[in-house]
């Protein structure tokens, strides 16, 4: 008696068809806004664009004063790894490891706009941004991870030098735990299984951003 698995194989390879087709459908739509979007941008910008210029303005769309980290392609910052202002005043900058160019936006005021200028060399100005082989801090915070599981083991508010973590709980901040389904035909559980091959290394390292880049086998996912 082959004919039920087969038939139920029909049937999933018919699901998984539709499955996808429905998925390109739907990604189709996105893609195409995604699209029409973009167009919209550059034919709003186009009276304020000039091809080639270093010269960056920096457009304060919103009714109330902002300031911030602006980011920049790499195809739109291959001047250099330096930036100034309007004052000739250099301003925090970074290259990112994408190959983008981040910088900080000084306040604009409402419905307003700053120019920048990309020049060559790199940014010269420091911060107290500080990436380890397993820790990040800031003026406010203190990142631990644990090498071994690749979970935050310590959080610390660095002025008043307090955990904000339960160091003794069970699991730890920020960690991957697979709990199979049932899989025995009854209503139970198997037991929590950790991520495994844990690699963390600095990702990126200057005076505006700090990250670290934690990777790992997932048990339970495709990419195991």
């Amino acid at each position: 008696m082959s004919w039920p698995p087969n038939i139920t194989g029909a049937r999933r390879s018919r699901e998984r068809h539709w499955q996808k087709k429905i998925e390109g459908n739907k990604a189709a739509y996105f893609e195409e806004a995604d699209k029409i979007s973009q167009e919209l941008i550059a034919k709003a910008l186009a009276s304020v664009t000039t091809e080639g210029s270093n010269t960056i303005a920096v457009i304060n769309t919103l009714s109330w004063p902002r300031n911030g980290l602006v980011v920049l392609p790499a195809g739109q910052s291959n001047a250099g790894d330096r930036v100034v202002d309007e004052t000739n005043k250099e301003v925090p900058a970074q290259r990112l490891t994408s190959g983008e160019l981040v910088f900080q936006s000084a306040s604009i005021p409402a419905l307003a706009l700053k120019t920048y200028k990309i020049t060559a060399g790199t940014c010269s100005i420091t911060s107290m941004l500080k990436a380890g082989a397993f820790s990040l801090q800031n003026d406010k915070l203190s990142l631990t991870i644990d090498e071994k599981t690749g979970s935050i083991k310590s959080l610390t508010e660095v002025k008043a030098n307090r955990e904000l973590i339960d160091t003794t709980a069970a699991f730890q901040l920020n960690s991957f735990n697979y709990v199979p389904g049932v899989w025995d035909g009854r209503q139970s559980s198997g037991n929590s299984i950790p991520a495994t091959d844990i690699a963390v290394k600095v990702k990126e390292q200057g005076p505006l951003i700090v990250s670290l880049l934690i990777t790992s086998k997932a048990p339970g996912s495709r990419g195991r």
